[in-house]
């Protein structure tokens, strides 16, 4: 028979365990600390610890905090925070008081910052997923995914007396995946490649308006004639 000074100290085990297991399943950084909103259970966030320090330029798509609206489709909810898309993480941190959370990008939500919308992608050849701007909805989906590229200092600028620090640039590239599966570079490419994942319609499209696949703009308005099939 169980002491029953002991049963208070059994449930208190049994809780830990059982919390520590659920935040256990949707952590994706050890080194990071994650927290619930009671918002849904879909957004779940963490401590912002990354960031770029003694170094000229900003990771920041928007400057400051920008209105933002959260679509969690698995609940059918929308919350409105302030939020800026962080291109050197890429991460969607979000401001709650003082704290600077981060959006863990899982793929029932989609999150609308300003005009831009962001929706999670796999990265190729990784298990790990990150936001992109989504570009063009369809059986293709087209995303721009954003890096940074930090731009050293010159070498000799010391010697000429001139104060310099290294530079954050952020740079993008063109993705596309097709339904829920992997999301591959899509542009640069060579025409032969592009020829081999677009329709018969949308290579005559592109022929007939003098459109170029080397061009960002006119290669997504021939996704855009491939999705209509």
């Amino acid at each position: 028979m169980i002491n029953s000074n002991a049963i208070p100290l059994i449930l208190f085990f049994l809780g830990y365990h059982l919390c520590s297991a659920q935040v256990a399943s949707y952590t994706y950084d050890e080194e990071a600390t994650y927290q619930y909103d009671q918002v849904s259970a879909q957004m779940v966030l963490r401590v912002s610890i990354n960031s770029v320090q003694d170094i000229e330029g900003t990771p920041y798509l928007q400057q400051d905090w920008t209105d933002a609206i959260v679509y969690d489709h698995l609940h059918k909810k929308r919350t409105r925070i302030s939020a800026k898309f962080n291109a050197y993480t890429k991460e969607i941190e979000y401001l709650k008081g003082e704290a600077i959370l981060a959006l863990k990008p899982v793929g029932t939500i989609e999150v609308q910052i300003g005009d831009i919308v962001f929706k999670s992608i796999k990265v190729p050849g990784s298990n790990r997923f990150v936001f992109a701007q989504e570009l063009v909805q369809g059986n293709m989906d087209i995303m721009r995914y954003y890096d940074t590229k930090i731009v050293k200092a010159a070498s000799d600028s010391n010697l000429l007396g001139i104060e310099a620090k290294d530079r954050l640039n952020i740079t993008s590239k063109l993705f596309y995946r097709e339904g829920d599966n992997e999301a591959w570079a899509l542009w640069p490419k060579s025409k032969k490649e592009i020829h081999t994942i677009i329709n018969d319609s949308a290579k005559r499209f592109a022929k007939k308006n003098k459109l170029s696949l080397k061009r960002e703009s006119d290669l997504i308005e021939i996704i855009k004639k491939h999705n209509e099939g």
